[in-house]
């Protein structure tokens, strides 16, 4: 026998039995062992030896005492862990011995009637083991719903040979068997599965109320899962898929006359048949002007009262104008029926576009409110602390285009945003299938109405926001807006001017022979100008080729307007170039090369790469970083004479980034960081200007100055001399060899000055990335680089006042942007001063060991080589000083 925690048992025994492990257990009167027990069910009927064998006992006696002890299993058993599934869930489990070589079957406790299984093992292997047993589910009396809202109800029928044989409930606790009835005191539902059980559910008790386990039965608040057994025995039923219902001390319902009760077997008394309560379907239509205009069906059972659902007539509400009929309460009979409701426009709503005069104004009203205008922008009356009254507008169609005009302002309602215009914009009008309702847009923007106001923004799908209804409310002269269509001179002014008036010869300014080509034509359009001149004229100001641009090839430096900061493209050290605009002076970081890719945009490039936007997955991998994918890049366009701004684009012309999309600009935040976005104005506009020389930072050893430099532009130098670093032919020393006339782009090399100030002259040529020739390895972005004594890398300083490359004491060090270092493999110096000839014709770095010498007191000589066997007389380097040994 197996204890499987299901039967009451004295504290002492619990603590020694295991669930699922097999014990012997033996009459405590036969065989007198320490700490009895007694097992009981839960209505406390002990098992009682009765000597020729165990029956239930009401009373506690020596009879009813038991001893345990655990079986000792042959070989060959192993525990086998049984997994059920069901619709893919694990919904049980159990751990049970089987032996070797066994077929799988799941135990007892969890064979369920409709219920089949397969294994993912069929046969039990030599080794513990989890299978999986799926549960496949067929020929249930009932089916099974998932919860109350989308049950399916029955009629409950049991006890063939009783006349009150439909099960009720008075709807709160107590559960009969009587006469059947159309009430939801009849109707029952069935949730659940066969696996971890059935909840009985009654219509008329609401769905927190349960069939329970009590005697006699009765609803409850806890739900009760039943087990079912199937019936073959059709005698003990109508026809059919008879069933049963029983608990974990498997006590079956039971029916006896008019009450459920208890019952120790599966009989006729314990079985149940359902009979499907009839569903009705409800047609719900709405009519508008002789039209159906929206239909809605709901199931119901037969008998119902069910309310006309409001949703029917959510676009033709009072607030739009209308008046609903036909709305009331309607009771269900047996077979299916159509209830008609009516909404009625009341006078003055436009029921189709057709319907729209040029000669009248209207009230635009939605579900959310009506659209006003507040301090020239859209508004609604649903909008919060505003002072407005509700105003008229006036759709004009002229030349099969229509015109979306405030009455109050005399202005245009704009297609972009919230502002009114004296531009005209053209708006499309579409009819909605649950018309009268208009929906007003333009581009692939609708006007949309919610709690923060009213605009043409980003909204592209129709809701109760932008499904409006038209209201006649005063008669309107169309003559303004007409005059205002044909003459777009204002246009003219704010959009055109600014770009003529400016025309010269500075960057990003219109070329003077562009504004004198179209002179004339711009003249007359100021005071009158139709579409067409309008169009043709902001084409000549949309178009970059007419600007005076950046020459590719060339240098320049860049400064947001905003901040007044120049653009720093190594913020932070990070590996793919970081970029901000907080730089006062600008740097090496500070400069760009104009460019031109394959598909006509310009764009700029700098430290070998190009500015970008890396589309991440988190806030570390996301923003303005440098791009060595054209694809990435930013593009440069003319918005303000004199100014351009960083328009963010994907793609490289093919896959998903094909055709350049535009995804917004680079904008500068109050802590001087790139963020993209919308075009705001100044945050997003930048100013150039060429260079064509810059100032490199030395650092002052002894008499002289000193840096590493490494840039991706080639560049003569005054103020300082360039050194490249090779090893020599005997490897104990490094030549420094001075670079002549031009140093080539993307060379690490050494600059000795005699001032704290070098100045390069910038060239032409260009390295994508640092040269490799030297030994001296150049980086044009901050990194942080290994130092640790088995990375051979030196960096440049000064030990005991000598210049030199070193290493560094750290495991790493946090090098700048243009910097270099020297990686000497399989070096065993600490290091390399910097020996320069007083007539510097010639250099050398010659090897030492000083770190080594001042750790270990070891002697060296003067090339750096560690001495055993110093020898008098002899100059050596111990602990960093030079000694006479």
């Amino acid at each position: 026998m197996k204890y499987m925690g299901d039967v009451a048992m004295s504290t002492a025994i619990q603590t020694e039995a295991t669930a699922n492990i097999p014990y012997y257990i033996q009459a405590y009167n036969d065989y007198a062992v320490a700490r009895p027990t007694k097992y009981a069910d839960n209505g406390y009927n002990y098992i009682h030896n009765g000597g020729s064998g165990c029956v239930g006992w009401s009373a506690d006696g020596t009879n009813t005492q038991f001893t345990i002890q655990e079986v000792s299993l042959p070989d060959g058993l192993v525990a086998v862990t049984y997994n059920v599934e069901l619709d893919g869930n694990i919904v049980a489990s159990e751990t049970v011995r089987q032996a070797t070589g066994a077929t799988a079957a799941v135990p007892a406790s969890l064979v369920r009637d409709y219920t089949t299984y397969s294994y993912s093992v069929n046969t039990v292997p030599a080794n513990d083991v989890t299978i999986t047993a799926t549960a496949t589910v067929s020929g249930l009396p009932f089916t099974v719903s998932t919860d109350y809202s989308t049950a399916t109800w029955y009629y409950l029928h049991g006890h063939a040979s009783y006349s009150n044989t439909y099960i009720s409930t008075n709807g709160t606790a107590t559960v009969y068997a009587e006469n059947k009835s159309a009430t939801d005191a009849y109707k029952w539902a069935f949730i659940g599965d066969p696996i971890t059980g059935i909840k009985v559910i009654n219509k008329a008790s609401g769905e927190s109320s349960y069939l329970m386990a009590t005697d006699p039965a009765t609803m409850g608040s806890t739900p009760k899962a039943w087990t079912l057994k199937k019936q073959t025995n059709t005698g003990w039923q109508s026809g059919a898929n008879g069933f049963g219902l029983y608990d974990a001390a498997r006590t079956y319902l039971n029916t006896q006359g008019t009450t459920l009760k208890y019952w120790g077997s599966f009989d006729q008394g314990s079985t149940y048949w359902v009979e499907v309560v009839p569903q009705v379907t409800v047609t719900f239509n709405l009519e508008v002007n002789s039209e159906i205009a929206n239909t809605l069906e709901r199931i119901v059972t037969e008998g119902e009262t069910v309310s006309v659902p409001t949703e029917l007539w959510t676009n033709y509400n009072t607030s739009l104008g209308y008046t609903i009929t036909g709305n009331e309460d309607v009771t269900v009979g047996t077979t299916n029926q159509i209830v008609n409701v009516t909404a009625t426009p009341k006078t003055g709503v436009v029921t189709s576009l057709s319907a729209l005069s040029n000669n009248k104004a209207y009230r635009l009203v939605t579900e959310r409110g009506t659209f006003t205008t507040d301090n020239g922008e859209l508004a609604n009356t649903a909008k919060n602390n505003s002072n407005y009254t509700v105003y008229n507008f006036a759709i004009v169609n002229y030349d099969n285009a229509y015109y979306l005009w405030s009455v109050q302002d005399g202005k245009f309602v704009a297609g972009d945003g919230t502002a009114l215009t004296n531009t005209p914009t053209a708006i499309t009008l579409n009819e909605l299938s649950t018309k009268p309702l208009i929906k007003f847009q333009c581009g692939s923007n609708y006007m949309n109405c919610n709690a923060n106001g009213c605009s043409f923004g980003s909204w592209s799908t129709t809701d109760a926001g932008n499904s409006v209804a038209i209201i006649e409310a005063a008669d309107f002269d169309p003559t303004p807006v007409i005059n205002a269509i044909n003459n777009v001179a204002s246009s003219v002014v704010a959009n055109i001017k600014p770009f003529f008036d400016a025309a010269g010869s500075d960057l990003f300014q219109l070329k003077a022979s562009v504004a004198q080509t179209y002179d004339a034509t711009y003249t007359a359009a100021l005071t009158m100008c139709s579409t067409t001149t309008y169009n043709e004229l902001l084409a000549v100001v949309s178009d970059a080729e007419n600007f005076n641009l950046p020459e590719d090839g060339k240098y320049y430096i860049v400064k947001n307007v905003s901040n007044d900061k120049y653009l720093n493209v190594n913020v932070g050290g990070r590996s793919n170039g970081l970029i901000k605009a907080d730089l006062d002076a600008p740097l090496a970081t500070s400069i760009v090369k104009a460019r031109t890719d394959g598909n006509g945009y310009r764009y700029l490039g700098s430290q070998g790469k190009e500015l970008g936007w890396t589309y991440g997955s988190d806030a570390t991998n996301y923003g303005p970083f440098l791009e060595e994918n054209e694809g990435k890049h930013v593009h440069y366009k003319v918005t303000v004479p004199g100014q351009a701004a960083f328009e963010l684009a994907l793609g490289n012309g093919e896959g998903e980034y094909a055709g350049y999309a535009n995804t917004g600009y680079y904008q500068v935040n109050g802590s001087n960081e790139i963020t993209g976005g919308a075009y705001t104005g100044a945050t997003a506009q930048w100013t150039f200007e060429e260079v064509t020389t810059m100032n490199v930072a030395l650092n002052a050893i002894g008499s002289a100055y000193y840096a590493t430099l490494c840039v991706p532009f080639d560049y003569t130098i005054s103020g300082a001399t360039a050194y490249t670093l090779a090893l020599n032919a005997n490897g104990t020393a490094l030549d420094m060899t001075e670079v002549s006339g031009t140093v080539t782009a993307g060379t690490p090399v050494v600059l000795v000055g005699s001032s704290n100030s070098a100045t390069l002259t910038i060239g032409s040529g260009y390295a994508s990335a640092p040269l490799t020739t030297t030994a001296l390895t150049g980086q044009y972005l901050a990194a942080t680089i290994p130092a640790g004594a088995s990375s051979n890398n030196y960096f440049l300083g000064r030990l005991n006042g000598e210049p030199g490359f070193y290493r560094y004491s750290g495991e790493s060090l946090a090098l700048g942007a243009n910097r270099a270092y020297l990686t000497m493999s399989g070096s065993g110096s600490n290091g390399f001063s910097l020996i320069l000839d007083d007539d510097d014709v010639t250099a050398v770095a010659s090897a030492i060991d000083a770190q080594s010498s001042a750790i270990n007191g070891q002697y060296y000589d003067l090339t750096g080589r560690k001495v055993a066997s110093p020898q008098k007389g002899q100059i050596y380097l111990v602990n960093g000083k030079k000694i006479l040994y």
